[in-house]
């Protein structure tokens, strides 16, 4: 599965492939002082929320920090959150092992079994407590579903990495653990992003960070243009609190085959323009107008089925 998690020779044939955009100044992220950068309001908001595709019109943020109102757990919704945690999961095991007693291949592999039938059961009655207050119904598909994303999931996962740590000691047999995970696993998953210099909220994650000045995201689902933006936006969260210039996104998206237990994954590498930063930008201003102002946007023609407030917009 190397889509999911590149290695470091493939992000270092990624950067060198996409060219180099040339990024004005003004849309970097550390020149957050001044327009566009600068935030008009006091308000602050989730990345995850101002870039979320749960409503056209962005009425879900005004449902949720205007109005208060909680959202009902949808199982798409609760069914990505799981595939990311899974993933960071499996991250966390494979450095647990490299940095361990594990020194050969059939041994990281027997590490990661145990570790597959071990958090199995505890990820079906995680899926269930996601899906509190829904009906039985609907918390027992998302345990069967959420089952054959594990299985799909972890084990090509293992059977992949099984086969890069292999490499790696063949080259060079007395490689050091840490040299060695740098080149299995080179990302960090689930990093830490403050973007309260740019207008979003203090503590937000990016699925992703990678050498080679690479964002990465992971989508369960089909690709949305929302996505990119999002990316545009930890890239220039992210070069607003390190200065660093961040000028590649990835995102990965994940579908689960009907009937079966097989995802399939697609990459898409692009680079993060001024086009995109400046979109990013003006939906982050829209989306904070409408709770700095308590403007109701409205509802869409037609609403998406993983929005958690369908039934409160109704309602209201």
């Amino acid at each position: 599965m190397p889509l999911i998690l590149p290695t470091l020779d493939e992000l270092s044939k990624i950067a060198r492939s996409l060219k180099k955009p040339e990024i004005s100044e003004e849309l970097r992220g550390w020149s957050w002082r001044e327009p566009p950068l600068l935030c008009a309001y006091d308000v602050k908001l989730p990345i995850s929320e101002v870039f979320s595709d749960a409503c056209p019109t962005g009425r879900n943020v005004y449902m949720r920090y205007v109005l208060r109102c909680k959202p009902k757990p949808m199982p798409a919704v609760v069914e990505g959150y799981l595939v990311h945690a899974m993933i960071s999961d499996f991250a966390s095991s494979i450095k647990k092992c490299l940095l361990g007693e594990v020194r050969e291949p059939l041994s990281l592999w027997q590490s990661l079994m145990d570790n597959y039938h071990e958090l199995a059961e505890a990820w079906a009655r995680r899926a269930a407590e996601e899906m509190r207050g829904a009906s039985p119904e609907e918390v027992e598909a998302v345990r069967r579903k959420f089952g054959r994303w594990f299985r799909a999931l972890w084990i090509p996962l293992s059977f992949w990495i099984c086969s890069e740590y292999s490499r790696a000691i063949a080259k060079n047999p007395f490689v050091k653990p840490e040299t060695l995970l740098s080149k299995v696993a080179p990302a960090f998953l689930e990093f830490e992003v403050d973007g309260s210099l740019i207008g979003f909220s203090e503590i937000g994650r990016i699925d992703a960070l990678a050498p080679f000045s690479v964002t990465a995201d992971i989508k369960v689902g089909a690709p949305r243009e929302i996505h990119r933006l999002a990316i545009a936006a930890y890239a220039m969260a992210l070069e607003s609190t390190f200065e660093a210039p961040i000028d590649v996104g990835i995102l990965i998206y994940l579908q689960l085959v009907k009937g079966r237990s097989v995802v399939k994954a697609s990459r898409k590498v692009f680079a993060l323009t001024d086009e995109l930063r400046v979109r990013a930008i003006e939906e982050r201003d829209r989306k904070l107008r409408i709770v700095a102002e308590r403007e109701d946007p409205g509802m869409p023609d037609r609403c998406p089925s993983h929005c958690g407030f369908l039934d409160a917009c109704a309602e209201g």
